[in-house]
């Protein structure tokens, strides 16, 4: 059987939010892929799984998000830099290094300068 302490899974919450050291969500998702039909924990299981789907929908949200703002149209929702920094907070906090929480730590330091220069 698969143990608990073989998955290289990050504790949520944990302070800084690094990426560093954590696995690819991608990763997580080829792992509940190869379980299929072997001896895997059922409640270890639903965990991950509970864990890459959290992580889906926060990439589909932030998604949504920077979607929105770089359309052409003047019709998009509005983020602030506060509410951004909230969801990239959120991000970091998942057990996964996720390409979204890179895509808005750029944005944010992007604004960062645009405004150090207003």
């Amino acid at each position: 059987p698969v143990r608990a302490s073989s998955l290289p899974l990050t504790p949520r919450g944990v302070a800084g939010g690094s990426a560093v050291g954590k696995p690819a969500l991608q990763a997580a998702v080829d792992a509940l892929d190869k379980s299929d039909g072997l001896p895997v924990d059922p409640e270890l299981k639903q965990t991950l799984s509970s864990a890459v789907e959290e992580a889906r929908l926060y990439e589909q949200r932030v998604s949504t998000h920077i979607g929105s703002a770089k359309a052409p149209s003047t019709d998009y929702v509005r983020l602030t830099a506060e509410e951004a920094g909230d969801l990239l907070a959120e991000g970091q906090a998942l057990p996964f290094k996720l390409e979204a929480v890179a895509e808005l730590q750029e944005l944010l330091a992007a604004h960062r300068r645009w405004e150090n220069k207003v």
